[in-house]
């Protein structure tokens, strides 16, 4: 009977003490998120990402003045590309040899930029301020503050848990414990990343200028377009008629034996005709 009292009191500590800890981490968790949501509170996370689309005078040079601004503004270009975009095109002859080409074409630019968070509004004021007509513009703000608590909340739980020397016996567990630690990893990477996108916001910028008429003379690359001068061509049919009949009487004298044969044919075939005519 005692032993079995004994049993009964030692399984209710047990669970008390279950209990007991559990409680505790409740208490934790509730207390991060109680932490986070705390207005003002450096582990608040915010995260800004905005886009502008306008129309410029000049894109190279604006692309100029804002990569002054941004680096003005302790931020970074981490991608720019201008380019040209023909509209359509047109080809005049001006002469055998050369033409007239007649573009439209236009330029435009994207560039991404990052700007240090605190800043980002008053930078857009300033590119606003360089557009002549602003096609869209938009911010938006994301709270990453429950992933980053996931994140560090996970990374806690995998290190109390280290491993002990002799723990690993089967290579089952050496797989599990390093992908643990891979997970671990993943984990600290992705808050990393999370406290560089709140400290500097990305801006996605894209730009354009008025279409433009190009007049340009080239060369005519068709050969078949060139030709010799009138006189010149008809100075060079003279000669190669003269060539052409040339070659015509040396034709004529290859072939002198069948012309004399095909004459004396012609006469014998006459004189007999002639002969049985006054018979």
């Amino acid at each position: 009977m005692k032993k079995r009292k004994v049993i009964l009191w030692g399984c209710m500590g047990m669970l008390l003490y279950a209990c007991s800890n559990g409680n505790k981490s409740a208490e934790s968790i509730n207390m991060a998120l109680d932490t986070m949501a705390m207005p003002g509170d450096d582990s608040v996370k915010l995260v800004k990402t905005a886009g502008m689309d306008f129309k410029v005078s000049d894109v190279n040079k604006t692309s100029m003045e804002l990569s002054g601004i941004v680096r003005q503004n302790g931020g970074l270009v981490t991608h720019k590309r201008i380019e040209t975009v023909e509209n359509g095109s047109k080809h005049i002859r001006l002469s055998a040899d050369s033409l007239l080409v007649i573009s439209s074409s236009f330029k435009r630019a994207e560039m991404t930029v990052r700007i240090p968070s605190e800043q980002l509004e008053d930078f857009m004021y300033r590119v606003g301020s360089l557009a002549k007509v602003i096609w869209s513009s938009n911010l938006d703000v994301d709270d990453k503050g429950l992933d980053y608590l996931s994140s560090k909340l996970k990374q806690k739980n995998y290190s109390a848990l280290p491993l002990k020397p002799g723990a690993v016996n089967k290579a089952s567990d050496a797989v599990t414990a390093i992908d643990k630690q891979n997970e671990n990893v993943d984990l600290l990477i992705a808050n990393k990343r999370i406290d560089a996108a709140v400290q500097y916001s990305t801006l996605q910028l894209n730009f354009s200028e008025n279409a433009l008429v190009h007049k340009e003379t080239i060369a005519n690359t068709d050969l078949s377009d060139y030709n010799l001068p009138f006189l010149s061509r008809v100075g060079q049919a003279f000669v190669s008629g003269l060539n052409l009949f040339e070659t015509f009487i040396v034709a004529c004298v290859h072939l002198w034996l069948f012309i004399i044969t095909g004459i004396l044919v012609w006469f014998i075939i006459r004189k007999y005709k002639g002969k049985g005519a006054a018979v």
